[in-house]
């Protein structure tokens, strides 16, 4: 069974609705705005939620790559390549669900400590906000990326 793109855009709603309510109201509201501008109805927006995610492993200044626990601990480093491969995967194939699901059973206590790791990486609350905010920016541009048209030599 395939993942579908209904299932996908339920996820991609779920990380929007969960960012915004870690946010101050106002920031929510301007955050919001920003997502309803970003998304036409017939926006292709499927490979968001992976392209996220890969950013979230691998961005060179806000990836948990760079969490020092994370490059110490064998298993969760082995974890995190191992979602990357799945998520740049699904970016050219239709991934199976069974293989999400495989994945986040074999790895579930890694996965576990990373995600513990990167959220308590903050140093205080300010810290935390200043994160959300950036992670939700990302989508943002992505969503802003996915949705821009397709010139083709026809349409010139």
């Amino acid at each position: 069974m395939e993942t579908s793109t209904q299932e996908k855009k339920k996820e991609l709603e779920y990380l929007i609705d969960s960012l915004l309510k870690e946010m101050s109201q106002e920031q929510a509201m301007l955050r919001s705005e920003r997502f309803t501008k970003a998304m036409s109805v017939d926006a292709d927006l499927s490979k968001v939620v992976a392209k996220l995610t890969i950013w979230q492993f691998e961005d060179d200044k806000h990836g948990l790559k760079n969490i020092k626990e994370v490059k110490k601990d064998r298993d969760v480093y082995r974890s995190y390549k191992q979602i990357v491969a799945l998520y740049k995967r699904s970016l050219t194939e239709e991934v199976p669900k069974k293989d999400y699901n495989q994945l986040y059973l074999k790895i579930d206590t890694a996965w576990a400590r990373t995600w513990t790791w990167a959220w308590t990486g903050a140093v205080n609350e300010a810290d935390y906000k200043r994160n959300i905010l950036i992670i939700t920016d990302k989508l943002i541009a992505l969503i802003e990326e996915e949705d821009r048209p397709i010139h083709t030599k026809e349409s010139a």
